[in-house]
């Protein structure tokens, strides 16, 4: 019996090590979110739920990478005639080639590149939305140049955190060793699907256990503890507004608005609906219209002879 038990726990072998990495079996688990995903119509794709979002109307790539490597070039010509053979005219040397200039615009174009270096990939390269197909096991990828390629989960590999002072984005592979990458801050971000759908996770788009839409099931109950649980699940979709005036005023007067609000000290404009409601007093009545049209005109019909007896015509 201890021979048994020293057996039971002993290490496996290095072939069967190498036989198991080698075998080419991956096992994935499924995902289940935390509320019911809301998959939307996509004019391309059909029904899709949007895990990823981002806004590149107003960004501009193509211009800090260009301006990077001419300042780049700028400076290995100042750098050249400063330290190996003067090619400026004394006045242009008096002006550049010196310590005060040279240095902080070398520190200025170190910044540049590590912040903009990632850029020379093109737009094929940088995701702008990621939408989960109605499987769970496939996703549609929406680059920077606006072509669709459609991903399998369980072709992602290599994801990779970069965060630094000048970026933070997110490299990962799919594929024929095909990189790419998300960077910036999104209009729309689902976290928990995103990083399950990077680490080859299967979703659980049913999400029947979470389902929590027909109150009227048998087994929902309006128990505190489910009550809490439910308000837990609320998707939160983070949006960034640009700090222009229309925005700023906007954003004031409901700040001010939810303060007065708060405190009970909101009123709404009776004199308008005064006058709104003595316009409607003043509307005209088609069916009034027509019972006094009737009556009068019955008041006027001649009266006829029933039985020695004259009735008037109601």
């Amino acid at each position: 019996s201890l021979r048994k038990a020293s057996t039971l726990g002993r290490k496996p072998s290095l072939l069967k090590s190498q036989l198991a990495l080698n075998s080419g079996v991956r096992h994935f688990s499924i995902f289940t979110p935390q509320t019911k995903l809301n998959f939307e119509d996509h004019p391309v794709h059909g029904k899709v739920y949007p895990i990823l979002k981002y806004n590149f109307d107003r960004q501009y790539f193509a211009l800090p990478l260009s301006m990077s490597y001419v300042l780049l070039g700028w400076n290995f010509l100042v750098g050249f005639g400063t330290f190996v053979n003067p090619i400026f005219v004394p006045a242009v040397a008096n002006l550049f080639c010196n310590p005060f200039y040279l240095f902080p615009s070398i520190y200025i174009n170190y910044r540049m590149l590590s912040r903009y270096t990632v850029f020379v990939f093109g737009g094929r390269a940088h995701v702008k939305s990621m939408y989960l197909l109605p499987t769970g096991k496939s996703i549609v990828v929406e680059t920077r140049d606006n072509e669709y390629k459609t991903i399998e989960i369980n072709k992602i590999f290599g994801r990779k955190d970069i965060q630094t002072k000048d970026e933070k984005r997110i490299d990962f592979g799919h594929g024929a060793n095909v990189y790419i990458y998300t960077r910036g801050e999104p209009l729309i971000y689902d976290k928990p699907v995103f990083d399950a759908v990077l680490q080859n996770n299967f979703i659980d788009t049913q999400n029947v256990s979470y389902n929590v839409a027909d109150v009227t099931a048998d087994k929902f109950t309006w128990d505190y503890k489910e009550m809490v649980e439910i308000k837990k699940r609320i998707r939160r979709v983070i949006k960034y507004l640009r700090p222009n005036p229309p925005v700023i005023m906007r954003n004031a007067s409901k700040a001010q608005w939810d303060r007065a609000h708060k405190v009970g000290a909101t009123y709404n404009n009776k004199q308008k609906i005064q006058e709104l409601y003595d316009e409607f007093e003043k509307s005209k009545d088609i069916d009034q219209e027509l019972k006094q049209k009737n009556k009068a005109a019955a008041k006027a019909a001649p009266a006829k002879r029933v039985g020695g007896r004259s009735v008037q015509r109601q």
